[in-house]
């Protein structure tokens, strides 16, 4: 879970400082101001540190965003930026741990350069120095496995080039690696899919069918239970199952009343985009991830269908933390005034973009937004549209 993230001169970010998150973060603000950049940020460092296939490296990730000048900010002639994080990791035999990550780049006269970067772990108020890195030439690291002023490629993180196993600095990378990001299309989800079965589910919603029904197949209890809440939610839904294809495992839905089963290319934009969301709420935690970042969840959905969304990932959540196993961390971004009522003010940051950088606050701060939610005259959303919830110049 990440407990804190600091930005500087990265995307639409001049500064960010110490920005605090939960374990549901609804990120709500109006179109430019910045929201989609705080998931692009931990998705950049995602596809930089990841090992692969889920990582690429420091520079390659900064080549698909279009290089220095595209990922930096704009409002500054400088092409350097930095990247700290603070997150809590659970991993079996080892309990949680806190670190703190720091990545410092700039750019080069041939290319990039890694400045700083380094690893700590958290205990209590001390800092546990894991490694530390400048320019290429390793300076700190615990364990002693390697010579300090060991040297390797500038353009590198220290993680992607020395991946020991059990080490701590591999272990965070793996952490980070699990990490998921989510913005279904679903015209790509109509169609089928060739590749291998696997327990992950694509950015795009690619795979979606294949995904769904392995999940199915080797899971009877996730298999029972979401087909029970889709018969629920659809009464006229009688029942959903794998089928093998020529292509592969597929889904086949069997609707009342009709002789004959649909396919994935039938099904509608909100009943693909809800059968996914079911999917991913409701999969067991071995098939999860410690991080899920979503772009505008309630697109294509009915607002019933965004209530028993809500409600269907707020009643997840009690059952895992009542069985004390770790819930997933949810980012996600909206401009849907009924699904900002669904959450609790807590749960808010609202974005802005002013002089050109992005800012992010935490309305509940505020004395005004909370007594007014006291007094039960206006909702989150009706809150968020009047201006209030806005950070104040």
């Amino acid at each position: 879970m990440i407990r804190r993230l600091s930005l500087e001169n990265i995307l639409s970010f001049q500064s960010l400082r110490d920005l605090e998150l939960k374990q549901l973060n609804v990120l709500v603000g109006p179109n430019m101001s910045g929201k989609s950049n705080l998931l692009r940020v931990l998705k950049f460092l995602f596809r930089a540190i990841s090992p692969p296939p889920m990582g690429v490296g420091v520079q390659q990730a900064i080549l698909e965003y279009g290089g220095m000048p595209e990922l930096c900010w704009k409002g500054s002639q400088k092409h350097s930026f930095r990247i700290e994080i603070e997150i809590e990791c659970f991993r079996k035999g080892l309990g949680s741990r806190v670190y703190e990550y720091g990545l410092w780049v700039e750019e080069s006269s041939s290319s990039v350069e890694v400045r700083k970067e380094y690893l700590y772990r958290l205990e209590e108020e001390k800092k546990e120095p894991i490694f530390e890195a400048e320019r290429g030439k390793l300076q700190f690291l615990t364990p002693k496995m390697f010579l300090l002023g060991t040297t390797f490629p500038r353009e590198k993180s220290f993680l992607e080039v020395f991946g020991i196993n059990e080490f701590e600095g591999t272990i965070f990378r793996q952490h980070i690696s699990q990490w998921r990001f989510y913005r279904l299309i679903p015209s790509v989800m109509r169609q089928p899919y060739v590749g291998a079965s696997i327990p992950i589910l694509f950015e795009n919603g690619q795979n979606f069918s294949s995904w769904l029904a392995f999940l199915m197949q080797k899971d009877s209890q996730f298999s029972t239970r979401f087909k029970q809440v889709v018969t629920d939610l659809f009464p006229h839904i009688k029942d959903i199952n794998p089928v093998q294809t020529v292509y592969g495992p597929m889904l086949s839905l069997n609707e009342k009343y009709l002789k004959r089963d649909f396919i994935p290319n039938q099904f509608s934009d909100g009943e693909l985009i809800c059968l996914a969301f079911l999917a991913l709420i409701l999969a067991p935690n071995k098939y999860g991830a410690p991080l899920f970042c979503i772009e505008e969840p309630e697109n294509f959905l009915h607002r019933y269908l965004i209530d028993n969304l809500v409600e269907i990932y707020l009643q997840r959540l009690r059952e895992i933390e009542q069985n004390e196993q770790n819930a997933a961390q949810l980012l996600i971004t909206t401009h849907s005034l009924h699904l900002i009522d669904k959450v609790n003010i807590e749960n808010l940051l609202i974005t802005s973009r002013k002089e050109g950088t992005t800012h992010i606050s935490h309305p509940n701060n505020k004395a005004e937004v909370q007594e007014i939610l006291s007094r039960k005259e206006l909702g989150l959303g009706e809150l968020f549209y009047s201006g209030t919830l806005e950070e104040e110049d």
